[in-house]
């Protein structure tokens, strides 16, 4: 990880972190400071002057927020998030699906309908009568 943080100071990089997510969980960070990387003292409640994250640590827990105060989720949950959201959409598309099913189906009863009282209209007419008298 050293290697790694030296290529993002000798490159440019204006903040590096390391999070390390196991219990008791922790977190490093660098900022940039007259072009090199000067260690960030106290990580819990530091607000990232780049990304604007917030990050938090807690009896052994480390809490990241977003720019927008929204919890960052873990891997784990993104996937759960990621899961509901394509169920969700499945759920939604086999409904349409369905609507269109029954909108289908009522368009072809009702063309049914139409062709019967066009041919018994007819057959009144054959036998002399008009079906639109009435």
């Amino acid at each position: 990880m050293e290697d790694k943080r030296d290529f993002y100071e000798k490159y440019g990089a204006e903040e590096y972190y390391v999070i390390y997510p196991e219990f008791p969980s922790h977190a490093e960070g660098w900022r940039r400071e007259n072009g090199t990387f000067v260690r960030i003292a106290e990580i819990n409640g530091h607000v990232s002057a780049r990304l604007g994250i917030r990050f938090v640590l807690a009896a052994g827990d480390l809490t990241v927020f977003g720019p927008d105060g929204r919890l960052f989720l873990t891997p784990a949950e993104l996937v759960e998030e990621r899961n509901a959201a394509q169920r969700t959409a499945e759920e939604q598309r086999l409904k349409a699906e369905q609507q269109h099913l029954r909108a289908e189906e009522e368009a072809r009863r009702a063309e049914e309908q139409r062709q019967r009282a066009d041919r018994l209209a007819a057959r009144l007419r054959e036998l002399g009568v008009d079906p639109n008298e009435g």
